[in-house]
């Protein structure tokens, strides 16, 4: 261990309270001045595939090419990231709970780079969600009839 971190070994509260102050400064420099753009990208990622799930269903999400999951009795968990590079990963520490973790459409205009097309294959996490068949837009489908029956 580099001497400069034996401190840090020998005094844990000095350790934790230095790490919560490097992170706090790390806010405060790097991600608060951008935070309301980066909490706009990531509220609109959620509202498209909020949007995406409810009219196409789940095969509008993006896919990891080279891996196949299935996931039987677990709920999904939507993570669009900022940082993410044009990943999609599957992390997960809970058996009940499959999360999808992908790089929001909105990060790579952040980062000042632009996304590709939105026509690129559904494998790619910046594609845009496949459109409903048919071109009429969407219209909410009245409640089914009460049950049982008057």
């Amino acid at each position: 261990m580099p001497d400069f971190l034996v401190p840090y070994q020998c005094d844990r509260a000095r350790s934790f309270a230095a790490l919560a102050d490097a992170h706090a400064e790390f806010w405060r420099l790097v991600i608060a001045p951008h935070w309301p753009r980066m909490r706009m990208a990531l509220g609109e990622e959620v509202l498209l595939r909020a949007r995406s799930l409810a009219t196409v269903g789940p095969e509008s999400l993006p896919k990891p090419e080279e891996s196949h999951l299935v996931a039987a009795d677990q709920r999904l968990l939507l993570l669009p990231l900022i940082f993410a590079a044009d990943r999609v990963s599957c992390p997960t520490d809970h058996p009940h709970t499959l999360r999808l973790a992908y790089q929001a459409r909105g990060g790579a205009l952040l980062a000042g780079t632009t996304p590709p097309p939105p026509n690129q294959t559904a494998s790619s996490p910046w594609s845009a969600p496949a459109e409903p068949e048919s071109s009429a837009p969407w219209k909410p489908q009245p409640p089914p009839p009460p049950w049982p029956p008057p």
